[in-house]
C-alpha cells in the first residue's frame, strides 16, 4: 500500500468518524448500528425525466455491510450488495429512471451481516421535462431596384433618292413550298423502383424497473418499464410477457401484452410469488427482435 492510498483511507476513516458521531447524537443511536446516507445526487437537486441518475452512497456497520436499499417516495426500488463483501465501510452506486416530472423522495438504508438495518436516510429532488431549443428562423433582404439606363439614338441625316426608271416586271407567283411536320420531342419517363423491403429486426430492448432480482413489498399491481430502442423503419410498439414460479424451475404463464406504445405497461400480481419478465420490440415493417432477459422479481407478503 502507497503513501497515497494510507491518506486516502484515513480521511475516509475520519469523515466516517464525524458521520457516525453526528448521526449518534441526532438518532440516539450507538456507534456499532448500521448507517446510510446519499452523496448524489445532492438534497433540492433538478434532474431531467428520462435520464439514468446513478445514486452514491455511503454505508457503515460494524458487522459488515451486507446491503444498500434503496426507496422511491416511500417503496423499495432496488437491493444491492456492497463494492467490497464484508467491509465495514463502503460506496454504493445504483442506477434510477425517473420517467415523469414532480417532486421525489430517495431514501436508504444498509443491513448489516447480522440482520440489523439502519434508519432511512432521505433527501428530495425535483424532476423537470427536457425542453426543445428554438429554432431561429433566416430573414430574407430583397435585392436593390434596377433603374434601367435610357438608350439616346444617334441623329438622322435624310439622303436625297432619285428614282430609277420604270421598266414593267411580269408578275411571277413564288413557287409553293410544303412546310414539313416536325413531331414533337418524345420524353423518357424515368422508372422509379420501390425502395427495398426492411428485413432487419430491431434492436433488443432491456427491462429496466422492476430491476432484476428486486423483492418489492405487498401490492396488488406493478409497473413494468423497459429501455426503448430506435430502428429505420421506426417502432410500432413492444410485446410483454410475465409469467409466475408454480414451484422450482417450473412457471406458467400470466399475462401477455402488445404491440404496446410507450415504455412501459402495468401488470396485477399477488403477494408471496416470484415471477419473471421480458419484452421485445416491432418495428414499421413488421420485424421483431429476439425476446430480451427474462428479468426476476419477488412480491412480499407483509
Amino acid at each position: 500500500m502507497n503513501t497515497r492510498d494510507i491518506f486516502q483511507r484515513l480521511m475516509l476513516l475520519l469523515a466516517l468518524c464525524s458521520f457516525v458521531a453526528g448521526a449518534a447524537a441526532c438518532t440516539g443511536g450507538t456507534e456499532n448500528d448500521p448507517r446510510a446516507w446519499i452523496d448524489f445526487p445532492r438534497d433540492g437537486a433538478t434532474i431531467p425525466a428520462g435520464s439514468f441518475v446513478t445514486v452514491i452512497s455511503h454505508a457503515y456497520a460494524q458487522e459488515g455491510v451486507a446491503e444498500v436499499l434503496l426507496l422511491v417516495n416511500g417503496e423499495a426500488y432496488r437491493r444491492d450488495p456492497p463494492g467490497e463483501t464484508g467491509a465495514s465501510f463502503s460506496e454504493v452506486r445504483q442506477e434510477w429512471l425517473p420517467d415523469e416530472a414532480g417532486l421525489y423522495t430517495l431514501q436508504v438504508r444498509t443491513y448489516d451481516a447480522t440482520g440489523a438495518v439502519s434508519n432511512p436516510h432521505a433527501i428530495t429532488v425535483r424532476v423537470v421535462s427536457k425542453v426543445a431549443a428554438a429554432t431561429a428562423v433566416p430573414t430574407h433582404t430583397p435585392p436593390p431596384p434596377i433603374t434601367p439606363t435610357p438608350t439616346i439614338p444617334p441623329p438622322i441625316t435624310p439622303t436625297p433618292t432619285i428614282p430609277p426608271p420604270i421598266t414593267p416586271t411580269p408578275t411571277i407567283p413564288p413557287p409553293i413550298t410544303p412546310t414539313p411536320t416536325i413531331p414533337p420531342p418524345i420524353t423518357p419517363t424515368p422508372t422509379i423502383l420501390p425502395p427495398p423491403s426492411d428485413t432487419t429486426p430491431p434492436p433488443v430492448p432491456s427491462p429496466m424497473v422492476p430491476a432484476d432480482g428486486l423483492h418489492l413489498s405487498c401490492r396488488t399491481s406493478q409497473t413494468l418499464a423497459w429501455l426503448p430502442v430506435n430502428d429505420e423503419s421506426g417502432i410500432t410498439g413492444y410485446y410483454v410477457k410475465l409469467e409466475r414460479q408454480v414451484i422450482t424451475n417450473q412457471w406458467d404463464p400470466v399475462r401477455e401484452w402488445g404491440p404496446v406504445p410507450g415504455k412501459q405497461t402495468e401488470a396485477e400480481v399477488q403477494c408471496g410469488p416470484f415471477y419473471r419478465w421480458a419484452v421485445r420490440a416491432l418495428d414499421g415493417a413488421g420485424n421483431t427482435s429476439d425476446w430480451s432477459e427474462w428479468s426476476h422479481f419477488s412480491v412480499g407478503i407483509d
